[in-house]
């Protein structure tokens, strides 16, 4: 008997091992740019001394990029921000036509397409005019001032992945970006921007903290027998919106209205599905 007890103490054991070794499987993901180290600028006073490149203009009173706790952190010491003063003030020159950037390249492993971009920003400017945009380029994409001028967004060889959401953010907040499952098992070059033309906007320009970057294999998610929209929890089993890079499934007779853009690894319908949508992106599609 008490040979009998050790042992199921053992096997006990090996299951809460296993369960742990499947559990952090299933949920691990890569960080690809750290939030706390250099995606929080915290690691010096430069861009260099955190790990990027930053592609000014020569005038430094042009609205140039610049590492300090002039506009506050969101978490640490430092943040990165606009600055007409050679750093010295949070603040932009809206008649001074500017575009400059700062970027590092990353890579991202193998089979890991659910691919997050997630920063904290803050600041003001003019919609569709004097605004902070984000690329994901080619390592050969060599960024310099003055392009692409305000209004333009197109960058030759690159993807568009973030346009500034508005132009009055007085306090931080967090911008979560799907970077597309394509990336996966590539190295390409992260670039952060700002674009002013020469007339209206209003100061100060944008400050971002806490840029994190991560990727992960993707996980299965499977629609409810009832569907519903894609956004709500409820329309999932598990009661979890699939996050972009993921593996769909529509179960059998299930609806399932897509209201948002959405980016998927593959999409997989049971017999009977009917699906609704206004916008939608993918790699692979397939019915079981």
């Amino acid at each position: 008997m008490k040979n009998f007890t050790i042992l199921k103490g053992v096997l006990r054991l090996g299951i809460f091992a296993l369960s742990l070794l499947v559990f952090n499987g299933i949920f691990a993901q890569t960080t690809i740019i750290n939030p706390t180290g250099d995606g929080g600028f915290d690691n010096g006073p430069s861009f260099l001394s955190n790990g990027w490149t930053v592609v000014n203009d020569a005038n430094s009173a042009n609205n140039n990029w610049y590492v300090g706790n002039v506009p506050g952190a969101f978490a640490g010491t430092n943040a990165a921000y606009i600055s007409n003063t050679s750093g010295t003030t949070w603040a932009y020159s809206p008649t001074t036509v500017s575009t400059t950037h700062f970027y590092r390249d990353v890579t991202v492993p193998a089979n890991e397409s659910v691919i997050s971009l997630n920063f904290q920003w803050k600041g003001s400017g003019e919609s569709g005019w004097d605004r902070l945009l984000i690329y994901a380029a080619p390592v050969t994409t060599n960024p310099f001032s003055g392009y692409p001028a305000s209004n333009v967004s197109a960058y030759p060889g690159a993807t568009l992945l973030y346009t500034q959401a508005n132009a009055a953010q007085a306090t931080y907040t967090n911008a979560a970006v799907t970077v597309p499952s394509s990336f996966a098992g590539t190295t390409f070059r992260l670039i952060f921007t700002w674009q002013n033309d020469a007339s209206f906007g209003t100061s100060p320009a944008v400050a971002i903290d806490n840029v994190s970057l991560t990727s992960a294999v993707p996980a299965v998610f499977t629609s409810s027998a009832i569907g519903g929209q894609w956004s709500s929890p409820a329309t999932w089993v598990g009661g979890v919106v699939p996050a972009g890079g993921n593996l769909i499934s529509i179960a059998a007779g299930s609806v399932v209205t897509i209201d948002q853009a959405i980016a998927y690894a593959e999409l997989v319908f049971s017999r009977g599905p009917v699906i609704k949508y206004s916008s939608l992106m993918g790699c692979a599609a397939s019915r079981g």
